[in-house]
């Protein structure tokens, strides 16, 4: 018999011990998708014309027989999703004996329990190895030096273990690699481990990249500007993190991106305007990082999430961001020069008269509502039912600073007395924009309200010296 193939069945029980001895001349073994449990007969190396081991997808258990490498003619060997491994925590020994398989291609044993350091002799392997897939066990320890001997990998997968240190940079030679990763051919893919350090410049030199995930490490600094080169990339997952600075202006390159995610790392300034011009783009997560000022018009089928921003505006109504102000700077001195233009003029306009008729009364209200909130009654939120007299006035007092606009909300953190002005304020433009006239506030009552406010404020901002 060559071939035994018994897969995607619900066979049960052990494997005979034996059956390398009794099948000597078996060249492909295919019992992937079954029930077997048990050890992986050691006897296999007695079948020495092997050239496939399908035993994925079943209940194996123990260790990987170690002496396999006296297959000369293997090619494949995929144990992947079983139950091997020991306590003892040298579960990858079997590695050295496979260095000697000069025709080996493929090497998958994901999904198991497989504990031990990653052995250097993985460099060491068949020139002809494309694929090494370890992810999802117990491996600790670094990346092997050597990495950069295994010249025609297409994928390494190394994801969710406890692997420790930084990715080497010598990753970058490895110029015809295609995956380092999980998730499908083309993929970079390191998450779930516990990497330190920065991702390295080098990544930049693998331009086939499809999908690159580092997500949930250690990684910090600055990302590399590299990045850029991977003009192929589709995925690009980061989340989980360190990372920190400006996002790179390089990955305007990065035409063909679909998936973004920054989340959950240190990344500060502002959002690039690019990124809403990704024509592919379906996912974009920037949340809880330190990112600021306007987030970019996306298209209506792409997912997004801002939250845990705290300086953020703009972008489109279900974000319910504050519409975005023109301010230049936000510093010093200068930081009271925007709140103080906005409030006095509008005080100073009712306090002298302007403001008469019942009906000037209601459009007053309106435009305290619109410039201390930035939002108009015509927005597209305010629809069936819903206003923005009612929207602030749900609002007061204790949500005031979740509707103020948003160099507001930076200023008016700073003094809980500018909050009070600003909710005063507020409570004004409510009852001036009432829907009946007569419970709309005359204007004397009006004047008067205001002069209180104006003095608070004065008092507060020193007489706002450098206006």
């Amino acid at each position: 018999m060559r071939h035994f193939g018994l897969s995607s069945n619900q066979l049960e029980g052990s494997l005979s011990q034996d059956i390398g001895v009794a099948f000597p001349h078996l060249r492909q073994l295919v019992l992937t998708e079954n029930r077997f449990i048990g050890y992986v007969p050691i006897s296999l190396s007695n079948a020495s014309m092997l050239e496939g081991i399908f035993l994925s997808i079943n209940n194996f258990t123990g260790l990987v027989p170690p002496n396999l490498g006296r297959l000369q003619n293997l090619q494949a060997k995929n144990m992947a999703m079983n139950q091997l491994g020991s306590s003892i925590g040298d579960d990858l020994s079997f590695i050295d004996s496979l260095a000697n398989c000069t025709q080996l291609q493929t090497m998958i044993f994901s999904n198991n329990f497989l504990k031990g350091p990653l052995l250097s002799t993985i460099a060491n392997f068949s020139t002809q190895l494309s694929m090494i897939v370890l992810g999802i066990n117990q491996i600790h320890g670094t990346i092997p030096s050597g990495i950069e001997n295994l010249v025609k990998i297409t994928y390494l997968d190394l994801v969710m273990n406890h692997l420790t240190g930084s990715i080497p940079s010598n990753i970058g030679k490895l110029h015809k690699m295609q995956a380092l990763g999980l998730s499908s051919l083309v993929v970079l893919q390191l998450g779930g481990n516990t990497f330190t350090g920065v991702l390295p410049l080098e990544v930049g030199h693998l331009i086939n990249l499809v999908e690159l995930d580092v997500s949930d490490n250690k990684l910090s600094v600055a990302l590399p500007n590299s990045l850029g080169n991977c003009v192929e990339m589709r995925g690009l997952r980061l989340d989980g993190n360190a990372f920190e600075g400006e996002i790179p202006t390089s990955l305007q390159t990065l035409r063909g991106l679909e998936h973004l995610d920054l989340s959950h790392n240190k990344f500060s300034g502002k959002i690039p305007m690019f990124l809403g011009d990704l024509p592919f783009l379906t996912y974009l997560n920037l949340s809880f990082n330190e990112l600021e000022g306007e987030v970019p018009s996306v298209e209506a089928n792409v997912t997004i999430s801002v939250e845990g921003n705290k300086n953020l505006c703009g972008g489109f109504p279900k974000l319910h961001l504050p519409t975005c102000v023109d301010v230049t700077s936000y510093s010093g001195k200068t930081r009271k020069r925007p709140y103080a233009k906005l409030l006095i003029p509008v005080i100073e306009y009712g306090v002298h008269g302007h403001v008469s008729t019942e009906g000037d009364m209601y459009s007053y209200g309106i435009l305290l509502l619109e410039m201390f909130t930035g939002r108009r009654p015509t927005d597209s939120e305010f629809q069936d039912g819903h206003t923005l007299h009612n929207y602030v006035k749900m609002s007061l007092p204790e949500r005031v600073m979740k509707v103020i606009d948003h160099p507001l909300l930076l200023e008016s953190e700073e003094s809980g007395k500018r909050r009070e002005c600003v909710n005063a304020i507020l409570e004004i433009g409510i009852i001036c924009s009432m829907e009946s006239p007569k419970d709309r506030m005359e204007i004397h009552d009006v004047a008067n309200e205001l002069r209180l406010i104006k003095n608070l404020f004065l008092r507060e901002a020193g007489h706002l010296e450098g206006m």
